[in-house]
């Protein structure tokens, strides 16, 4: 780890309660969830220390319930009360860390070795599904220990979540795909066995197209399927329907006919952004040349 201003030999008592009062002054409660809750930007220049980097792996680590995250890095909480506390928790099992961002790294009161971070963390499961949060934490750094007086979370959603597209041949899709019997998890394993990979080209005929959106979004997002010829064109000459819409998790498919020579098909998924407004355009897929 990077070296840290410890001050003078060992804390007092009394310096290290004052810090942390001071910590938890500084530390304001996570934002509501939604795209425009991400921490300010780092200035440009300004460094990122280690130990602010060893506490968002620590924050993300324990946001999945990891007993001994000091484990994996010199980093502890003081306390359970230190632990993170989530606003509207919506991390499930089998969720791993997948990648943490430091976004703000800031002394507090001046003093460089009691720092105030903030930042995004993502959480994979094995389908590639993610999970977003925002955190904030205030933790003091002294020689190779840097101890966390407290943590705070928050889902976070991605304006522009990623979005995969799936091609499944009309003829192999079983009765209920398309009114709600699937779940994000049992379609996703579906289509991973059925689908028709485009990258090998799309033989003509009749298919179900899927858009799965793989960021987790608010239960009420709204998020739609469009399709079309044009690809400079708005919107599509098609809509399809959702056809999962599980606790954040989504899909939206629509019926295609793919004909050699009929030019290429453009398929955009929509979403729109939290806090409201008109549809955005998430993902684009045209099948230009992959029709044989």
């Amino acid at each position: 780890m990077v070296a840290r201003r410890a001050g003078g030999g060992a804390m007092n008592a009394w310096r290290v309660l004052a810090l942390a009062a001071a910590l938890t002054m500084a530390l304001a409660p996570a934002a509501p969830a939604g795209a425009g809750n991400a921490p300010p930007p780092l200035a440009p220049g300004l460094a990122v220390s280690e130990a602010a980097v060893d506490v968002a792996q620590v924050v993300g680590l324990a946001r999945i319930g990891m007993a001994r995250p000091d484990l994996i890095a010199p980093v502890r909480f003081e306390g359970p009360r230190a632990l993170p506390q989530a606003k509207g928790d919506l991390i499930q099992g089998g969720f791993g860390l997948g990648a943490y961002t430091v976004l703000r790294d800031a002394p507090v009161q001046g003093q460089e070795n009691v720092r105030l971070v903030s930042g995004l963390l993502t959480h994979r499961d094995l389908f590639g599904r993610g999970e977003w949060s925002s955190f904030t934490a205030g933790f003091v750094a002294e020689g190779d220990t840097v101890t966390i007086h407290r943590a705070r979370v928050a889902p976070y959603y991605p304006r522009r979540p990623a979005v995969r597209f799936a091609f499944l041949p009309a003829a192999a899709a079983p009765a209920g795909l398309l009114d709600g019997a699937y779940t994000s998890v049992s379609l996703l394993r579906f289509l991973y066995e059925m689908a028709v990979p485009a990258r090998d080209g799309l033989p003509a005929g009749d298919y179900v197209v899927f858009a799965l959106f793989m960021d987790r979004l608010p239960p009420d997002a709204q998020v739609g399927l469009t399709a079309g010829r044009r690809p400079g064109g708005p919107g599509g000459d098609a809509e399809g329907k959702v056809v999962v819409a599980e606790d954040g998790w989504f899909a939206a498919a629509l019926r295609a006919r793919f004909d050699r020579g009929a030019g290429p098909a453009v398929f955009k998924a929509l979403a729109v952004p939290p806090g409201g407004g008109a549809p955005e355009v998430a993902a684009v897929f045209a099948t230009d040349g992959l029709v044989r």
